[in-house]
C-alpha cells in the first residue's frame, strides 16, 4: 500500500524500519485523491496521521517536471485591486482590537488574535497586554480558545503569556474533548508539551471524547508519522 503511494525509496525504508505496515484511514482516503491531482479537504482527530496524509502525494508531485513560473502565469487575469488581505501593521491591529473589544465583539477580537498567533507571533505578543479577559475565554466554532491555537501551532511565546493569564483555563476542552495539551501532543510538539506540563494547573490525565490522554495521543501520533519527541516529554 505504501509503495503504491509513490514515496521515495529513502522514505519507504524509514517506514519499513518503523514497522508502519498500512496507512491510517485518513491517509488511505487522501493518497489516491491527491496523487491524482484533485483538491481535498480532510478532517480527522489529533493523532490520526493526518499530517502525513498529504505528505506522500507532495513527495510524488515534487518529482514531476515543472514549467517556468512565467509560463504558469500566462493567461491569468490581473488580480482585482483591494482583494489581497494583508496583515495590519501594529498600530492598525491595536486600533482594530480596541474597537472590537469596546464594541462588545469578542468573537471578532478572538479571530483577530488567532490570525496574529498564526501568522505573526511577535505582533500577538505586542498586543497581548491589551487583550480583554472576555477575548481570552471566547471560543470559536470548534470550541477552541487562543490557548488551543498557541499550543497546536507551537507558538511558545504566545503560549507562555496565555498560561500566565488567570482567565485562561489550560484544561479547557474543545468540541472534540481536546485540551491544549492534547493538540500539542497530537502535533508532536515537544516544546509546547513541556511548557504546558511545567504549569501546575495543567492536568495531563484528562481524556478526550475517545477516552485518550495526551500521552495516548502522542503515542498514536508517533506511530503514524514518527513524532516521538512529544512522547518523551509526556512520559517523564
Amino acid at each position: 500500500m505504501t509503495k503504491a503511494a509513490g514515496l521515495p525509496a529513502a522514505v519507504l525504508k524509514e517506514i519499513k524500519d518503523a514497522n508502519f505496515t498500512a496507512p491510517t484511514p485518513i491517509q488511505a482516503q487522501c493518497w489516491p485523491i491527491l496523487s491524482a491531482g484533485h483538491d481535498l479537504i480532510g478532517i480527522a482527530k489529533s493523532g490520526s496521521g493526518k499530517t502525513l496524509a498529504p505528505g506522500s502525494p507532495i513527495a510524488k508531485l515534487r518529482r514531476r517536471p515543472t514549467r517556468p513560473v512565467s509560463d504558469a502565469m500566462e493567461g491569468l487575469l490581473p488580480r482585482p485591486p483591494g482583494r489581497i488581505r494583508m496583515m495590519p501593521r501594529l498600530e492598525e491591529a491595536a486600533a482594530q482590537l480596541e474597537d472590537l473589544q469596546q464594541s462588545d465583539e469578542p468573537e471578532a477580537a478572538m479571530s483577530l488574535m488567532t490570525r496574529m498567533v498564526t501568522i505573526d507571533e511577535s505582533m500577538f505578543i505586542s498586543l497581548f497586554p491589551f487583550v480583554a479577559e472576555e477575548t481570552l475565554i471566547t471560543r470559536d466554532m470548534m470550541g477552541r480558545t487562543l490557548l488551543h491555537y498557541a499550543a497546536a501551532l507551537g507558538r511558545l511565546g504566545a503560549l507562555s503569556l496565555l498560561l500566565g493569564a488567570n482567565a485562561c483555563d489550560p484544561n479547557a476542552m474543545d468540541d472534540r474533548g481536546d485540551t491544549a495539551l492534547h493538540l500539542a501532543a497530537g502535533n508532536g510538539d515537544k516544546g509546547a508539551c513541556q511548557l504546558l506540563l511545567s504549569n501546575a494547573r495543567v492536568d495531563r490525565s484528562l481524556q478526550d471524547d475517545a477516552g485518550r490522554t495526551a500521552l495516548d495521543v502522542a503515542h498514536s501520533a508517533a506511530a503514524h508519522y514518527f513524532a516521538t519527541e512529544a512522547v518523551h516529554a509526556l512520559a517523564m
